[in-house]
């Protein structure tokens, strides 16, 4: 249904905090057409917490809905999702993350209004996670259409059996930073750095999948000849402690700070000289983009779309995933090469601006939802 000539669209996505999907959704909602639609998010409250996606979204007037999801198998979250759809006379489902999925794929069986799934990447952290990622590709074959942020992740989809006449290849994007974004803050005074001839960041949830043990072993390698550097690596997660024994047993107490969780770690990006994105699986990471688009040079492991970011050589370094020597080796090509990185982190500049920016982002998802709206809306 129309309200005031407008598409009415619902994103929905299960997150009680403020990560990479989250700001892919929020800065859409800063760029997207109003004259021709209207988005409005949703997302869950697990129990009594605190949903800081949530805060941002009502902060920054989007309208947001909450879905209070009390236990594990409580069901009542599926009527909620759909008395939300009914109630704001919702055009479009688009969902999120294989929670969302499933849990829309229920509550719009009735309401039978296009829906699309997002598939991004998949992380196998515990059981629940597993499971939920097997039942999700059933889901999948459901939905009128299958996003997903990088053209690599289209084969592995067909592979799993979906057809490739659902999936649709929408790119994250990233806000070009202005000189506000560094703030006057200093990382070697905030981290009391001095004299270093090297410093590298990293950022990341400290998780199995983000590769952060790899990278250590690297730097273990780089300490062996190249004493003087400082690696912050931001980030919190489950293997936190596990990498600090790691680090300490590996005597580079001295040369790796675990900084922790900074939601504006990125500010810091304009005074490093090397960003190292070291993930065993990724789909479209937006550490490498925000990094890029910072002209701060980068290393990242080639898995999943990161060859879409980085051409080596070119606009960074690639680097084997799973391979810490790969990765000591891409640090030693930076350092021999350091008359070539202003016109590397040029063209990975340029190739951010011209190829992932949120304009162009919108516009690919205009072109989803009136494909969503005109094909599949009469169903």
């Amino acid at each position: 249904m129309l309200q005031d000539n407008k598409i009415n669209i619902l994103h929905v996505i299960a997150s009680n905090f403020y990560g990479g999907p989250e700001k892919q959704i929020i800065f859409h909602c800063k760029f997207y057409d109003k004259n021709k639609y209207h988005i409005s998010v949703a997302s869950f409250i697990e129990g009594n917490s605190q949903n800081e996606f949530v805060d941002i979204l009502k902060k920054d007037n989007i309208p947001a809905f909450a879905i209070n999801h009390k236990f594990l198998f409580d069901l009542s979250i599926i009527s909620q999702l759909k008395k939300i759809i009914t109630n704001n006379n919702i055009d479009i489902l688009i969902t999120h993350g294989y929670k969302s999925n499933i849990i829309g794929y229920y509550a719009n069986r009735s309401c039978g209004i296009p829906h699309a799934m997002y598939v991004r990447g998949w992380t196998a952290e515990g059981w629940k996670i597993k499971l939920y990622n097997k039942l999700e590709v059933h889901y999948l074959k459901k939905a009128d259409l299958i996003v997903t942020v990088a053209k690599s992740k289209e084969n592995n989809l067909i592979k799993l059996g979906i057809k490739s006449k659902q999936i649709r290849s929408i790119t994250n994007a990233v806000e070009l930073p202005g000189l506000s974004s560094l703030n006057g803050i200093s990382l070697k005074d905030e981290f009391n750095i001095h004299n270093n001839k090297l410093l590298i960041l990293a950022a990341g949830r400290l998780s199995p999948e983000k590769g952060h043990e790899q990278l250590i072993y690297a730097l273990h390698e780089l300490y062996n000849s190249e004493k003087s550097f400082k690696c912050i690596i931001f980030g919190d997660g489950p293997l936190k402690s596990e990498l600090i024994k790691l680090r300490d047993k590996l005597n580079l107490k001295d040369n790796i700070i675990f900084a922790g969780f900074y939601p504006d770690w990125k500010i810091y990006l304009n005074e490093a000289n090397l960003l190292i994105n070291p993930s065993l699986s990724e789909v479209m990471p937006n550490v490498v983009l925000e990094s890029l688009s910072h002209k701060c040079p980068v290393i990242a492991t080639d898995v999943g779309g990161v060859k879409e970011l980085i051409i080596d050589g070119k606009t960074g370094f690639l680097a084997e995933a799973n391979n810490p020597h790969s990765i000591y080796k891409c640090i030693i090509k930076y350092l021999a090469n350091r008359d070539k990185i202003s016109e590397i982190v040029e063209n990975g500049y340029k190739h951010v601006v011209n190829n992932f920016s949120f304009e162009k982002q919108a516009d690919k998802l205009h072109d989803l939802y009136n494909e969503l709206y005109q094909v599949h809306g009469n169903k």
